[in-house]
């Protein structure tokens, strides 16, 4: 999940918040083992440029959380700028690798 769209990024703020219901702090370490394919690091900086947790040295805390737009965080939006040349370029290569399938 290295490009988090909305529905990865829901997931992962659950996910994180869940595990700080239990404790007031969490290691980044101990997310990324634990859930691995729900949480990646870029989710973890997108939550804090949000404000709904700090992230230090590895150790994630609850902030006070307000209300606001995933678009509010730049690296969400590089994030998904990314992701939708990397998809043109798939398709670009896919289209490609059709037409040269057919003159053979």
């Amino acid at each position: 999940m290295t490009h988090p769209d909305r529905d990865a990024m829901m997931q992962a703020y659950k996910l994180v918040m869940n595990a700080l219901k239990m404790r007031t702090t969490v290691s980044i370490k101990e997310l990324l083992s634990a859930y691995a394919e729900q949480i990646s690091e870029q989710a973890v900086k997108i939550m804090e440029e949000l404000g709904f947790i700090r992230y230090n040295n590895g150790i994630i805390e609850k902030a006070a959380i307000k209300r606001c737009s995933l678009e509010d965080a730049p690296l969400y939006v590089t994030l998904q700028q990314e992701r939708e040349r990397l998809e043109h370029i798939y398709k670009e290569n896919y289209r490609l690798s059709q037409h040269e399938l057919l003159r053979c």
